[in-house]
């Protein structure tokens, strides 16, 4: 059973270590992206959050969540260890995000969620309920993606 976790941007946390290094695994030695674009000054703000799945005491997933101001977020760096995929961690994940999203937006309003959805994972994102936006496919990382989006309603607290 996975346990979710999640923590401001603190380099301190112990968490952090965790998020760190399953993300080397799958962005850097798994997709080849250079470390220098993997973590970068983001992830230290103090308005993002990083969620970590924890499981046997082993970080299995993980996922970023900056706060854009305006009700708007933006997901990403959302990983899962390569001996756990296909078992429904990405979508647990996800709805974990969402649910950190939705707990600090207003009852009454609406946030947006954005992502930046490997073209190869862009049925994944679909399924959960993601729509392409306008903006073009790009390259981010020497990787295809496109900007999907999603609307959420803020829960009481």
């Amino acid at each position: 059973m996975v346990e979710f976790h999640h923590f401001q941007g603190d380099a301190t946390s112990p968490l952090w270590a965790a998020a760190r290094d399953l993300r080397w695994d799958v962005f850097v030695r798994e997709q080849s992206v250079p470390f220098v674009l993997e973590i970068d000054a983001r992830d230290q703000r103090a308005s993002t959050t990083h969620l970590v799945g924890i499981e046997e005491a082993e970080a299995v997933t993980v996922a970023r969540v900056l706060a854009e101001g305006d009700n708007r977020y933006h997901i990403g760096r959302v990983a899962v260890r390569l001996d756990r995929r296909g078992c429904g961690l990405g979508g647990a994940t996800i709805e974990a995000a969402l649910n950190l999203i939705a707990a600090a937006t207003p009852p009454d309003v609406r946030a947006t969620v954005i992502l930046d959805a490997q073209v190869r994972a862009a049925t994944f994102y679909q399924r959960l309920g993601f729509t392409f936006t306008a903006r073009a496919p790009f390259m981010d990382a020497g990787i295809a993606h496109r900007e999907m989006s999603r609307e959420i309603a803020g829960t009481p607290n």
